[in-house]
């Protein structure tokens, strides 16, 4: 075993903080985990292993030349869709460097003419999403969808609210329906001194819990000492810690 010490400051950084109205950003992104996600709106910042991801993602489903950053973080602290001429407004959950609005051309730029297959496009990229580690905000997507009016922006329409948390977590909360906020709440149910939520998938065996904070500014946690973990605060009142076994 091998203990370690969280700080209460950690609450508040990691893949799974909620950010929303009622939980405010407290620690902005570090600029070096970040870098720029789309070369046609340069100015929208995203987490380095998110953008990875989404590169991965859209290149699997062949969207690499069509699906577009329409707003994210940028280092002004304001979420701009300027490839589209047209702004979104703030959002609290772009400020954490690892949420996107996309949208996706309604031409090719590389073969204008050409009618893209949008339902094909988004129904293959939304389903295969979990498993590059990303959720659909669909909460977001409602809001954000009111401000564009029916969908329609300059050159394109609006794909979706994305919104990355790493695997395994994005493959339970899809399966399960959740929103980041019902997962976070889920996994209370599964503290470190009880029962532990099993996820396990061919290849694949995962343990997750949920440790509170508690008054002080430190709490102390023990895991086992060869088995790889991750820890997220959740900009609540404490930790997720995810155990690959």
């Amino acid at each position: 075993m091998k203990t370690l010490t969280l700080e209460r400051q950690a609450i508040y950084m990691g893949n799974l903080i909620l950010v929303d109205s009622a939980h405010p950003l407290r620690e902005k992104p570090r600029e070096e985990e970040l870098c720029p996600v789309d070369p046609a709106n340069p100015r929208i910042y995203l987490n380095k292993r998110a953008a990875s991801m989404l590169e991965d993602l859209t290149a699997f489903v062949g969207g690499r030349e069509r699906i577009r950053v329409l707003s994210g973080y940028s280092q002004s602290g304001y979420p701009m869709g300027s490839a589209f001429g047209m702004q979104t407004g703030r959002f609290p959950e772009s400020e954490t460097g690892l949420a996107l609005d996309l949208a996706i051309l309604e031409q090719d730029e590389k073969a204008p003419g050409e009618p893209l297959p949008f339902e094909e496009m988004e129904k293959a990229f939304w389903e295969k999403a979990p498993l590059f580690g990303f959720i659909r905000d669909k909460e977001k997507e409602k809001r954000l969808a009111e401000r564009l009016g029916k969908g329609k922006i300059k050159s394109g329409r609006f794909f979706g609210s994305l919104r990355y948390v790493g695997y395994p977590h994005s493959r339970i909360i899809s399966q399960m329906d959740f929103s980041l906020k019902d997962y976070l709440r889920f996994l209370k149910d599964y503290p470190m001194e009880g029962s532990h939520y099993d996820f396990t998938s061919p290849g694949l065996a995962v343990e997750i819990f949920y440790r509170r904070m508690g008054n002080g500014e430190k709490t102390m946690l023990k895991l086992p000492g060869n088995v790889p973990f991750m820890i997220s605060g959740n900009n609540m009142d404490g930790f997720i810690i995810t155990l690959w076994r």
